[in-house]
């Protein structure tokens, strides 16, 4: 089993859990989700949801909102879930082990009205690599590509929906 981190935030009224050798989220991840402002009645899919920091972050402040959490790495699924239960917002978040490439507007329950991301930023074969497998997906395009995220958004989304 991996060694598990708490944060905290809103006051130390949100714990977020995450590992800590593993994905850890940034501040890119809390700058996302204060740009989002979803609407009341939005609903949200976050793809690469990680430790699920997005949903929870964007739950937290919209109560009137619910979210769609992917992602594809199943130890990160894992944690995202056990953070949305810990928070008691099961009710308002699910969280898919599921490839964005094979996603469709069925298995969100969309379309929907908003989709955030904070995708891989480097290509596959730029950089280094780092060793750690979680790490690396989530920084360079190895299971999903910038195009990918875009294409999944466009299929998602309803007319006039927003892409973050």
């Amino acid at each position: 089993m991996m060694t598990v981190t708490a944060d905290t935030f809103f006051n130390g009224n949100m714990t977020i859990k995450q590992y800590r050798s593993g994905y850890r989220f940034s501040i890119d991840a809390v700058i996302l989700a204060a740009h989002a402002r979803p609407r009341a009645g939005d609903a949200v899919v976050d793809l690469g949801c990680g430790c699920g920091v997005i949903p929870l972050i964007l739950a937290y402040r919209n109560p009137d909102i619910r979210i769609c959490g992917i992602e594809v790495q199943k130890e990160l699924v894992d944690i995202a879930r056990r953070n949305v239960s810990d928070n008691h917002l099961a009710d308002r978040i699910v969280i898919s082990n599921r490839d964005m490439k094979q996603l469709t507007v069925g298995m969100v329950a969309g379309p929907v009205n908003l989709v955030v991301s904070n995708p891989p930023y480097r290509c596959s074969h730029s950089g280094r690599l780092n060793p750690n497998r979680q790490k690396a997906v989530a920084r360079h395009e190895i299971s999903v590509a910038l195009k990918d995220v875009v294409e999944c958004a466009h299929r998602i989304l309803r007319t006039s929906g927003r892409f973050v």
